[in-house]
């Protein structure tokens, strides 16, 4: 739950950043995220 409000700021002010590093910052996130539940 305590990437949500990331998630809302981030909508409301998109970062100028290359969409390559966006992706990859998205696919860690979710990585991290996943990792968070297992443990």
């Amino acid at each position: 739950m305590g990437a949500l409000p990331v998630i809302a700021v981030l909508r409301r002010r998109p970062p100028h950043i290359p969409d390559r590093l966006y992706a990859w910052t998205y696919v860690a996130l979710l990585a991290a995220v996943a990792v968070a539940m297992v443990l």
